[in-house]
């Protein structure tokens, strides 16, 4: 440990400059390049840096959490990947001359898939220590995918065929367009946050 290394240090001055007769000063001890006492003990040229990953559970804590950030991109990867389909499934409900609830079945159990899969990347991202702000994000493509759910439900009880109905239902494609541009976004930044190793110090906190 950084710390463990720091005190060691610290008590190996303290017994040094004593024993030369003069007293120990806490300013002697110092990350900075080099601290000279006035018996001229050189304290330290680099004081390093000891990663408290060093070790088994951190060697095995790094392991896991540099896994779970696979996995995320992963997940994403399939997010991404349901979107496009439930694309084509939505065309392909629009046109279909079966009734309604049976044309665009396969579209509605999918979203509620992608919205099941959304929460899962969600909690993984969390457990990966991603930053802030995509784990905030993924919330965000939860929230959105939500709304999709809403917007139908609204759209619906307004009345097929009704020129407000339409409208409404409109937003369901672009509130859609909006996922995939987000869900897009953040399978890049996962791929991107899974190739870079794992701070030390990140992992410390």
């Amino acid at each position: 440990m950084t710390t463990v290394a720091l005190i060691t240090l610290e008590e190996d001055i303290a017994q040094r400059t004593e024993r030369g007769g003069s007293r120990w000063h806490p300013d002697a001890c110092s990350t900075t390049p080099t601290e000279v006492t006035e018996h001229g003990f050189r304290t330290a040229k680099k004081v390093l840096e000891v990663s408290p990953l060093v070790g088994g559970a951190g060697h095995r804590l790094g392991t896991k959490i540099l896994g779970m950030k696979k996995v995320v991109a992963v997940l994403s990867g399939l997010v991404v990947l349901a979107v496009v389909v439930q694309f084509f499934l939505a065309a392909s409900g629009a046109f279909d001359n079966a009734p309604r609830e049976e044309s665009f079945g396969p579209h509605r159990a999918l979203g509620t898939a992608i919205l099941a899969l959304a929460v899962v990347v969600t909690i993984a991202a969390a457990l990966a220590r991603l930053p802030g702000r995509i784990i905030g994000m993924w919330g965000l493509t939860v929230g959105l995918l939500l709304l999709q759910m809403v917007i139908t439900e609204v759209a619906g009880a307004i009345g097929d065929g009704s020129t407000a109905a339409q409208l409404v239902f409109g937003l369901h494609a672009v509130n859609g367009l909006a996922i995939m541009g987000l869900a897009t976004f953040l399978l890049w930044r996962s791929r991107q946050i899974s190739r870079k190793p794992i701070e030390p110090n990140r992992m410390a906190s």
